[in-house]
């Protein structure tokens, strides 16, 4: 089991949902799949009530910001993502809960460089014109107002918490 903490936009989910529930018809998802990831946190038997207090916390501080995604970008491994603007806000959020929880890297680890993003889960030999209904929808604008803690296993993904940003901009 894998806990995520996440940004979800529903204003994507049209495009991200119908490849994940093809890739994955056994799996259960929540009411958004389309997120971009911020990092890991600690297995379900570990949360408490503090943990999530922490994490309240954090986001807490956080102020809501408008972002959006604006083109189709591709890892050297060949799979496909949207890019999220402002990239340097999503940068400071990913890095900040690194730092806080560095037993629980993004991506287990395997990266130096995290780069923000929203996978379109489509194999890594996708061809080009597999990518141009997600072009078409471009560019997507949403709000950042809210964060999720989710708990993906084989068969089930499920939101843990909710974290509403009401920081103050100075």
């Amino acid at each position: 089991m894998l806990n995520v903490v996440l940004i979800p936009v529903p204003e994507a989910d049209d495009i991200v949902r119908p490849v994940a529930q093809r890739l994955s018809p056994e799996r259960s998802f929540p009411r958004t799949v389309a997120h971009i990831s911020l990092c890991g946190f600690k297995r379900t038997d570990q949360i408490d009530d503090a943990a999530l207090e922490e994490l309240g916390d954090f986001f807490a501080a956080v102020p809501p910001f408008d972002a959006f995604l604006d083109r189709v970008e591709r890892f050297s491994s060949g799979l496909a993502y949207l890019a999220p603007e402002p990239r340097s806000v999503f940068d400071g959020l990913i890095k900040r809960l690194s730092s806080m929880y560095p037993e629980t890297p993004p991506y287990g680890g395997q990266f130096d460089v995290v780069i923000p993003h929203m996978s379109l889960y489509l194999g890594p030999d996708c061809a080009e014109k597999e990518l141009e209904p997600a072009r078409w929808c471009l560019p997507i604008h949403f709000h950042v107002s809210q964060a999720r803690l989710v708990e993906y296993s084989p068969t089930v993904c499920r939101d843990l918490a909710s974290f509403v940003l009401s920081g103050k901009l100075d």
